[in-house]
């Protein structure tokens, strides 16, 4: 058996365990806005965000915004008062993140099959 046959199964594995840890932390990052209050959250979240909300007696909730307004901001039959927020992070695309990503896995995969093929014969 030769070594590319042998490592074949190893580059399989190594794309399919790259594409799971890529799918799982995708290209998007909560970001922390400075502030919870409506000029913040209005300027900063649109309706369709996903958003983070620790509230004053420090519980955590988690929505899709379907409605900002002057009062707090709701999704998923949930509505928050701007007075009973401590935080709140939005889910935003990270382009950042989608480069090294995507660069990362390349790399990884451009060494794992140059790994593979050293030492294979030619025919």
């Amino acid at each position: 058996m030769n070594a590319l046959a042998s490592t074949y199964p190893l580059i399989h594995r190594v794309v399919l365990l790259l594409m799971i840890i890529s799918f799982n932390s995708g290209c998007s990052t909560m970001k922390p806005l400075p502030s919870a209050d409506h000029a913040t959250v209005s300027s900063q979240v649109e309706l369709g965000d996903k958003v983070e909300i620790t509230k004053n007696d420090g519980s955590v909730v988690k929505f899709e915004v379907s409605e900002i307004t002057d009062a707090g901001i709701g999704g998923d039959g949930q509505f928050i008062a701007y007075a009973d927020m401590r935080d709140i992070s939005s889910k935003q695309f990270s382009a950042g993140a989608t480069l090294g990503l995507t660069v990362g896995i390349l790399a990884i995969v451009t060494v794992v099959v140059a790994a593979g093929l050293e030492g294979t014969p030619t025919y």
